[in-house]
């Protein structure tokens, strides 16, 4: 739960004497409404009959249990009880309000969250505790209460302990834990099993409904607030914290999964060993972003709203204000489901929806914090959804709706849908004797991996081969767990299949408690491996486990002439940790200018560091750059002459223009070295003249770096009169004197602007434009490789997306640019926000809670508006990217910003 602070004294002093004297009218706090006209939001309850309620569930007499905190961050003056309870609250004159209240159970502290099992024997989660409650004599009591899960741990924090209860199919209790501010901390089952950690972050776990069982099913998490099981077994929860790597995640519940955020490794998420998107090795994706702060989530399988909500998932959005709702599909070619966010309930201001669950009618409840602040406050809502009455005279859920799945005609879509069979092989390959082979071939991806996760490394080697080698993150996951299952007891197996899939086989090792501390021995072999991910995973499993003994073989890989960005970056946060650093997300720009200058790092970490050091930085000086102009190595003065463009130093531009003239230099270092004189009065005779030279490369980067220029008459005349035949070049002369330029097509036909594409391109003339100041400018909101901003996503690995698809790929990456808005991820979704004053801001979310939010603006800067000044903010569906980007390129410059992209890394 992501719940703020009240904004000021006055304010608080306000809210509690509101509260004190009487409860708040109902008109008086914000009604959420639907943007489903059929949807009807109605109070249930509020307070003083119930304040600051977490979780909820209903019983099948349709009783409504809340838990009540009276503990989480309570004020040294909060006269209420001094724990927390579970009411009872039911509405017994049927007139839609709770009319009756009962205390179930009163003496938790940080209760989080209720969940019904067998004939409505309630489960609570604490912060440290999962309880079984029963009302045995039903007097609307509890008079067994049994503790089945306790955590050990010295963490304190209200809300990233236990949460998220969820049975699933085979009646077992799935639950999570949050990343506990990195605490140790050990975890018990009732049959005395016991699980530590600390610091890997947030966990899922699963028991039996009496707490013996107990066993982690995945990790890589923050805090998995809240988790749901649907109706076709499969398992989902929210992510409750992104740090600074938005949004928050939605995530589909694999066993052995690896979301791949790790506390140890600090809290903003942007760490180079740990991934929020699944890229790095073994790790598996979110399946979609999701408002700020998710808590509840629910699969919807009620009757009331079947016809049109039927197995959508629904999320609790606590710092947006809303409940989501996520359709889901499962493609066909796609082990994870797919989904996109919409907008189920919302409203602004005090609303504050945290917990979910559906009715017996199979009308939704929720409950709602209501205020912002963390602290108690004594103020409190239950909300109804349910379908409008008058629903059939709008042409609304006309169908009748069966009284359970069970019900519904077997010829349906659903029980023939890919998540059915998925469903069905499950049970099927749960028998001792069952072939998963006969399920790998001519099936869906997710019923593959389903199979996959059941091979036998002696018997079934060369599918499990080929499942390592399969581009499904989650067909590998499952080859991947399969041989961790089979790693102590078939390590020749293992041996052999290492030979063709040596990634997989290092990561089934080190996720077998049982195998990792001696495949650990042997991991120096890997870190001159000739792939990449295997150098990378080895790398962070020793920084992961502080392996101090391999600490001169990383130091030995900033020598190495193959080291890549990626690698880079590990190594030198790898080092840090052997060292015992606080975790820094990208080196400093010390430590960059010290690999810059020493002559032992590999001439591929000095480009690194060049490319990655921010020019502005003070201690960087001309002096230091010039040497590498004179550099034998011609990619090394590339990147010089690059850092040196962007360099706070007037006396840049005489440099800059000398390596321009300098007909000894490459071509390509010439052009960059023009490209970094872009937009600069003082040079624009020297551009004048390159633009006049019959070399076509410098010409065109001539013709960029001029646009924006202040020419004289003269200037301008002798532009003019540049000959050529290529209408390449007459548009960018054209573009520099202010001339029309050839019509475009409109951005939504994208097949005659593929069309008008000449040839591949040219990726060295990309990367100028990419980087280019005036013309193309990409970098000022995308990097590559370390350099550029990072206000839109980085572009480093985007050609490993588009590689696969040739020709698609690249009119795939045509249409994304030609109209930014049609597929954003939701983490650069752009917000508006309107302030008291009347400013309208725009920017990328980066933190809702607190007193005030932090956006990254269109610039690259972080700025933050204090939550009183915020008139109104909402989701915008306009990305930050213009949706003319392309109007002012040549054909040929747009085939050449494609190839750059394109080009393999």
């Amino acid at each position: 739960m992501k719940l703020g602070r009240l904004r000021n004294s006055a304010r608080l002093l306000l809210v509690l004497c509101l509260t004190l004297v009487s409860a708040p009218a109902f008109a008086e706090r914000p009604t959420p409404r639907s943007p489903d006209e059929r949807i009807v939001v109605e109070l249930f309850a509020e307070h003083p009959q119930i304040v600051t309620p977490t979780g909820i569930a209903i019983d099948s007499r349709g009783r409504v249990f809340v838990a009540e905190s009276h503990t989480h961050f309570r004020p040294d003056d909060y006269d209420g009880p001094k724990h927390d309870r579970i009411l009872i609250l039911e509405d017994a004159d049927g007139d839609g309000r709770a009319d009756r209240k009962t205390v179930f159970h009163e003496g938790f502290t940080y209760l989080m969250d209720l969940e019904f099992f067998d004939k409505d024997v309630l489960y609570a989660a604490t912060r440290s505790d999962i309880y079984r409650l029963r009302d045995t004599d039903d007097d609307g009591r509890a008079d067994e209460v049994t503790n089945i899960v306790h955590l050990d741990t010295d963490g304190t924090y209200p809300h990233n302990g236990i949460s998220g209860l969820a049975f699933d199919l085979q009646d077992n209790l799935n639950f999570g834990l949050g990343e506990n501010l990195g605490h140790k901390y050990a975890l018990f089952g009732s049959d005395g099993v016991r699980i530590t950690g600390g610091g890997e972050g947030g966990s899922t776990y699963r028991v039996r409904p009496d707490g013996s069982k107990l066993i982690r099913v995945s990790t890589g998490w923050w805090n998995p607030w809240g988790m749901c099981v649907d109706y076709f077994g499969r398992v989902f929860g929210t992510d409750n914290d992104p740090g600074q790597s938005p949004p928050c995640r939605l995530i589909q519940v694999v066993d052995g999964a690896d979301y791949g955020y790790e506390y140890r490794y600090g809290r903003s998420g942007l760490h180079p060993l740990v991934s929020w998107t699944g890229d790095l090795p073994g790790n598996l994706p979110m399946i979609s972003g999701t408002g700020e702060a998710p808590c509840g989530i629910i699969s919807y399988s009620g009757r009331m709203f079947q016809e049109d909500y039927l197995d959508d998932l629904l999320v609790a959005s606590w710092a947006d204000h809303r409940i989501e709702r996520y359709p889901l599909t499962q493609e066909k070619d796609r082990g994870l489901v797919t989904t996109h966010r919409e907008v189920l309930v919302e409203a602004e201001g005090d609303f504050r929806p945290v917990g979910l669950t559906t009715a017996p009618d199979g009308s939704i409840y929720f409950t709602d914090w209501v205020s912002s602040s963390y602290s108690l406050h004594k103020q409190g809502r239950i909300w109804r959804i349910r379908r409008d009455e008058s629903a059939d005279k709008k042409d609304a859920l006309k169908s009748p709706q069966p009284n359970n799945r069970e019900d519904v005609d077997p010829t349906d879509a659903f029980a023939k849908s890919i998540a059915q069979q998925v469903l069905d092989v499950r049970k099927k390959l749960s028998r001792p004797t069952a072939d998963p082979t006969q399920f790998i071939e001519d099936v869906p991806t997710a019923v593959r991996a389903e199979a996959v996760m059941r091979l036998d490394p002696l018997r079934h080697r060369d599918q499990l081969v080929a499942a390592l080698d399969d581009r499904d993150p989650l067909v590998f996951h499952c080859a991947v767990e399969a041989l961790s299952r089979h790693a102590v007891d078939q390590s020749e197996a293992l041996d052999a299949i290492a030979i063709a899939s040596p990634l997989g086989v290092l990561l089934a090792r080190k996720r077998n408690p049982e195998t990792r501390a001696k495949a650990a021995r042997g991991l120096g072999k890997y870190l001159s491996h000739s792939s990449s991910p295997v150098r990378l995973t080895a790398v962070k499993w020793i920084a992961d486990d502080q392996l101090k003994q391999y600490r001169p073989q990383l130091e030995a890989m900033l020598a190495d002439e193959t080291l890549n960005y990626r690698l880079f970056l590990a190594v030198v946060a790898a080092l840090d940790r052997l060292d015992g650093k606080e975790p820094s997300d990208r080196p400093s720009p010390e430590r960059l200018l010290a690999r810059i200058n020493d002559d032992k790092s590999s001439l591929a970490v000095r480009r690194i560091a060049l490319r990655m050091i921010d020019p502005t930085y003070k201690q960087l000086r001309l002096t230091h750059l010039e040497p590498f102009l004179k550099h034998r190595d011609a990619s090394l003065r590339l990147e010089a002459v690059r850092t040196l463009a962007e360099l706070g130093d007037d006396d840049r531009l005489d440099v800059l223009a000398q390596t321009a003239k300098d007909a000894k230099q490459p071509t390509p270092i010439r052009a960059a070295a023009i490209a970094g004189l872009a937009g600069t009065p003082k040079s624009a005779e020297v551009l004048v003249q390159f633009a006049k030279s019959e070399d076509a490369a410098l010409r065109d980067e001539a013709l960029r770096a001029l646009v924006g220029v202040e020419l004289t008459d003269k200037q301008r005349e002798q532009l003019g009169t540049i000959p050529s035949n290529e209408l390449h070049t007459r548009e960018a002369v054209a573009r520099l004197l202010g001339k029309p330029l050839v019509k475009r097509p409109p951005a939504e036909d994208t097949v005659s602007w593929f069309a008008n594409l000449p040839g591949d391109g040219d990726p060295a003339a990309g990367e100028r434009i990419f980087f280019g100041r005036n013309v193309g400018a990409c970098a000022k909101c995308h990097a590559v490789e370390g350099r550029g901003n990072e206000v839109g996503p980085s572009l480093t690995n985007i050609s490993q997306r588009l590689a696969a698809h040739k020709d698609g790929g690249r009119r795939w990456l045509l249409e994304t640019i030609l109209q930014p808005s049609r597929e954003m991820a939701p983490q650069y979704t752009p917000w508006q926000i309107v302030t008291t004053d009347g400013k309208i801001l725009t920017g990328l979310p980066r933190r809702k809670g607190g007193s005030q939010e932090a956006y990254l603006g269109i610039d690259g800067k972080e700025f933050t508006v204090k939550k009183d000044q915020i008139e109104m903010h909402r989701e915008v569906n306009k990305s930050m990217m213009p949706d003319d980007l392309l109007k002012t390129l040549t054909p040929r410059e747009i085939a050449d910003l494609l190839a750059f992209l394109m080009q393999p890394r």
